[in-house]
């Protein structure tokens, strides 16, 4: 039977150990969101290149917040989509493109709208339980290294 003075000394080993292991849970994300960014790097959709080299590695905002940023100022319209919406020229007098090698002018242009491609959110979805369980356990034993220096 583990008297008292036992369980004082596991507790006060358990604090040492949060005391040099450092913060645990903050690696644990930290490693999460690395892996989140890989797998969104992966599935971004190719057209320029531009979604996955523009996601940039996950970045602490503050103490408590992890941040995933892209410089694809466009990359929400791939994500979620557009509706149909009307394209206008910004400084010109009319928008200009070629279809089948003609130059075509127009003051205008309907578009027919983009289907969502949720690339974030299937990366988000195949990071299983297993994959999870790996991440804390890499946390877990860089943990125990550090308390045991």
């Amino acid at each position: 039977m583990i008297g008292e003075t036992h369980i004082e000394f596991y507790v006060k080993e358990l604090v040492k150990f949060a005391e040099k292991s450092g913060d645990f849970a903050r690696r644990c994300i930290e490693l999460l969101g690395v892996a989140l960014h890989a797998e969104a790097v992966k599935r971004a959709p190719i057209n320029t290149g531009n979604l996955r080299v523009k996601t940039l590695p996950p970045v602490w905002e503050g103490r408590d917040r992890l941040v995933i940023y892209t410089g694809a100022g466009y990359w929400r319209m791939v994500h979620f989509g557009t509706k149909p919406h009307v394209i206008r020229p910004r400084q010109a007098k009319a928008l200009r493109f070629e279809i089948d090698g003609n130059v075509i002018f127009a003051k205008s242009v309907t578009h027919k709208g983009t289907k969502p491609r949720p690339y974030f959110s299937e990366a988000i979805r195949v990071l299983d339980a297993g994959k999870i369980k790996s991440i804390i356990n890499q946390a877990l034993e860089e943990a125990i290294e550090v308390a045991k220096s």
